[in-house]
């Protein structure tokens, strides 16, 4: 897990640095914008393992309140119905997941989404940067939790910051592991 070491000089390991302080010092969707959020993201989650991806993704999980776990669950539930994945099984038919509000169990489901359809993320990623499509980013842009409105105030799945903590917490997460923090 040494991609930073490996890929990027001093100047990027500091600008890793200052991203995860970001992450850190208070709500992610805060100071993280939408386009940084999706770059991370894009730098950080293809070089993780199965295991690290997951972890990471169980700390980014564990910061959120266990309503932007559930909104983040089901709008990503919602895409993956949409692309044929079914491993969403509302066990009591009421049409929400409670499992989503564990941060251990959103974070297997998403490490699995993940393992399964890498780019999964990714090409969601740049669809909300490009064009603010259909599907997941749909389902995030209205209502929600928050209201669906983003630090950079766009549309788009980066556009609802729960989205955004959740994809910038990973990366956040998974970065200062690989600068040998926490």
């Amino acid at each position: 897990m040494d991609f930073l070491g490996n890929l990027m000089g001093r100047d990027d390991r500091q600008e890793y640095r200052d991203f995860t302080e970001r992450y850190d010092e208070g709500a992610p969707y805060d100071r993280i914008s939408d386009e940084e959020a999706a770059n991370r993201y894009r730098e950080v989650a293809p070089n993780l393992s199965e295991d690290d991806y997951r972890l990471s993704a169980r700390e980014a999980f564990e910061r959120m309140s266990p309503e932007e776990r559930v909104e983040f669950g089901r709008m990503l539930r919602e895409e993956a119905q949409q692309r044929g994945h079914d491993e969403f099984v509302d066990r009591d038919h009421d049409g929400q997941d409670d499992r989503f509000q564990d941060p251990e169990y959103l974070a297997g489901v998403t490490s699995s989404m993940h393992r399964r359809e890498p780019d999964l993320m990714s090409s969601l990623l740049s669809s909300a940067m490009g064009s603010g499509g259909g599907g997941l980013m749909g389902g995030m842009m209205g209502g929600g939790m928050t209201g669906g409105h983003g630090a950079s105030g766009g549309g788009g799945m980066l556009g609802n910051p729960v989205a955004k903590a959740a994809l910038a917490g990973i990366a956040a997460t998974a970065a200062k592991k690989m600068m040998g923090g926490r």
